[in-house]
C-alpha cells in the first residue's frame, strides 16, 4: 500500500475509489464513444493549433523564419535564399492580413461580458 504513492501521486486513490464505486452500482459505465464521436475529437485536435490564428503571430513567425535564413546562410549557401524569400512573402501576406483583419469580431468584453457604448 505504501509504494502505491510513490510513483503516481493520488491518482491511484482516485482510481481506486471509482473501482470501489463501479463495483458497488454507485459509479455507471461511461458511456461508449461513436465513431463520429472520435472524428470530431480528432478533426478538434487538429484544427487546434489554428483556433488562435492572428496576423501578428505570422509576422512573428516570418520574422523567425527570416532570422533563421540567415543563420543558415554560412551552412547552406542554396538553400537560405528560398527560407529568407519564403519568409519575405509570409511577412507581407501577414501584413496584409493585418490591415483587413476584423479586430472587433466578438466586440469589446471585459471579464467575459460585452461592454457597450464609451467608458468612463
Amino acid at each position: 500500500m505504501a509504494d502505491k504513492g510513490k510513483g503516481s501521486g493520488g491518482d491511484w486513490i482516485e482510481k481506486e475509489i471509482e473501482d470501489i464505486l463501479r463495483r458497488s452500482g454507485g459509479l455507471p459505465e461511461p458511456p461508449r464513444e461513436t465513431v463520429g464521436q472520435r472524428a470530431r475529437r480528432l478533426w478538434d485536435r487538429i484544427l487546434q493549433p489554428f483556433r488562435n490564428f492572428n496576423p501578428a503571430r505570422l509576422l512573428v513567425i516570418g520574422l523567425i523564419l527570416l532570422g533563421v535564413g540567415l543563420v543558415l546562410r554560412m551552412f547552406l549557401p542554396g538553400l537560405w535564399r528560398l527560407i529568407v524569400f519564403s519568409a519575405g512573402i509570409l511577412f507581407l501576406l501577414a501584413y496584409v492580413l493585418y490591415l483587413v483583419w476584423r479586430w472587433d469580431s466578438l466586440g469589446k468584453r471585459w471579464r467575459g461580458r460585452r461592454v457597450d457604448g464609451p467608458g468612463r
